[in-house]
C-alpha cells in the first residue's frame, strides 16, 4: 500500500514537471516562431512565409530565380516623379525578368511597371482624372482605382511581378506584410490603397485589407523584398548628388532626408502632378546610360 502511494505521488510529480517543462519550451518556441519581422502572402495560393531576414525569401520563391528586383519607395505626391521615371524605364526596356516591390506611392508605380500594354496609354488614363474635383487623397485613390478597373482587367497585368508592402497590426505589434500573387486586379488595388493609408492624411483612420488593420508601408523601414546581393532602388532623390539606383549602401534608412512633401502639404493639382512626372521622365532620360547599365548588368 505504501509503495502504491509513493508510486502515485511520483507519477504526479513527474507528470507535473514534464508538463511544466514541455509547456515552457513549447510556449517559448511558439513565441519565437511568431516573433518575426516580415510576413509574405501569396494570395492566390493562400500561402504565407515568415522571416526575420527578408533576403531569405528570395531563395524560397522559385519564381524569383534569375530575376532582378526593383524597389520603389514611398514618395508622397512625388510618386508622380517616380511615375515619370518608371514610365521611361517601362517604355525603353524589356522588364520580363524583373519584379517590382513597392510601398505607398511606390506600390502604385509597381503596378504601372507590371502593366503588359502601352505604358503611355496607362499614363494618359491616369492624367485624364480631374484631381481638383476631389477633397482628399483617399478620394483620389478611390477614383484611380475605379478608373483603372473601368479600363483594364486582371489579364492586362502580370500580377506575379507585383509585390506590395504595407504595415499591419499583428499581435499588438506593427509589422511589415508583403503581398503578391494577387487574386485579381481589384485585390491588388485594395492592397495598394492599404499600403498608402496614412490616417487623416491619405486615408481613413481604419482601413482593413484581408481583415488586418493596415497602414502606409513607409511606416516601417524596409517594406520590400530584395535580391540577396543586388537590388535596384527608385525614389525621389535617386539622381541627387550621387546616383544610388543600385547602391546597396543607400537603403530606406539612408534616404530619410529626401523630402516627399512639397510645402509641408499634399498638393492636389493636375498641373503639379504633370510637372513632377515630366521632371522624373527627363531625369531618367538624362541618366539613361546609368539605368541601362543597372538593368542589363548580370545577376551575381
Amino acid at each position: 500500500m505504501l509503495m502504491h502511494l509513493y508510486l502515485f505521488f511520483y507519477l504526479i510529480l513527474f507528470n507535473s514537471f514534464s508538463y511544466s517543462f514541455l509547456f515552457k519550451h513549447l510556449f517559448r518556441k511558439k513565441i519565437q516562431q511568431n516573433d518575426h519581422k516580415y510576413t509574405i502572402f501569396h494570395n492566390k495560393e493562400k500561402k504565407s512565409f515568415k522571416y526575420n531576414n527578408i533576403n531569405d525569401y528570395f531563395y524560397d520563391n522559385k519564381y524569383l530565380e534569375n530575376k532582378k528586383i526593383i524597389n520603389i519607395y514611398p514618395a508622397g505626391i512625388k510618386g508622380f516623379y517616380e511615375m515619370g521615371l518608371c514610365t521611361y524605364i517601362k517604355k525603353n526596356n524589356n522588364l520580363e525578368n524583373i519584379v517590382f516591390s513597392g510601398a505607398s506611392a511606390g506600390a502604385w508605380n509597381a503596378l504601372l511597371l507590371a502593366y503588359k500594354g502601352d505604358v503611355l496609354e496607362f499614363k494618359k488614363i491616369i492624367f485624364d482624372i480631374p484631381y481638383k474635383d476631389y477633397d482628399s487623397i483617399f478620394q483620389i485613390q478611390q477614383k484611380i482605382k475605379q478608373t483603372i478597373l473601368s479600363h483594364f482587367t486582371s489579364d492586362d497585368f502580370n500580377l506575379k511581378q507585383l509585390f506590395v508592402g504595407l504595415t499591419a497590426l499583428d499581435n499588438f505589434k506593427f509589422k511589415t506584410f508583403i503581398y503578391t500573387d494577387f487574386e485579381s486586379l481589384e485585390d491588388a488595388l485594395n492592397c495598394i490603397i492599404g499600403s498608402s493609408n496614412i490616417p487623416f492624411i491619405t486615408g481613413k483612420l481604419f482601413y482593413f485589407y484581408k481583415g488586418r488593420l493596415s497602414f502606409d508601408g513607409g511606416f516601417k523601414k524596409d517594406p520590400f523584398i530584395h535580391h540577396p546581393s543586388k537590388s535596384i532602388y527608385i525614389h525621389p532623390c535617386v539622381f541627387n548628388k550621387n546616383n544610388i539606383l543600385n547602391d546597396d549602401t543607400h537603403k530606406a534608412s539612408n534616404i530619410s532626408d529626401c523630402s516627399i512633401i512639397e510645402n509641408n502639404e499634399f498638393i492636389v493639382d493636375n498641373e503639379t502632378f504633370i510637372k513632377l512626372f515630366i521632371q522624373g521622365y527627363n531625369d531618367a532620360l538624362n541618366n539613361k546610360d546609368i539605368i541601362q547599365k543597372n538593368l542589363q548588368s548580370q545577376i551575381p
